[in-house]
């Protein structure tokens, strides 16, 4: 194989072939230990509540989102208003529990992580 001397670019369908292989795992006792610490973060820092001015975000579907080697043909816009709503009435009981609360939670948190209130660590 030509392209393996030292210097030289594999083909490109050898690194996408590589890149669909990989995984990460992702322990669900360490993602909760990690929470834990950004929100021990921002109550060491007396912050009570955090106003975000902005609203609406563009969103890309899942399979666009996580393949690099094509420009997203389709965007849409959310609300992270709307996603706030969704997780106060899964929160109050009002509806129940679903994979869709992470995506919700991800991009409150997301702006949050933007938000000029935060000392930059």
């Amino acid at each position: 194989m030509t392209w393996l001397k030292l210097g030289t670019q594999p083909p490109l369908f050898m690194v996408k072939q590589v890149l669909k292989e990989l995984k990460m795992e992702i322990k669900v006792s360490d993602l909760e230990q990690l929470t834990k610490k950004m929100f021990e973060y921002i109550k060491d820092q007396e912050i009570q509540s955090i106003t975000i001015e902005k609203d609406f975000y563009w969103n890309v579907s899942y399979e666009e989102k996580y393949d690099s080697y094509q420009e997203p043909a389709e965007l849409d816009v959310g609300q992270l208003t709307d996603d706030w709503q969704e997780l106060l009435n899964i929160l109050n009981g009002k509806s129940e529990l679903c994979n869709l609360a992470f995506v919700w939670l991800a991009q409150i948190l997301h702006a949050i992580g933007l938000h000029d209130k935060l000392k930059q660590v």
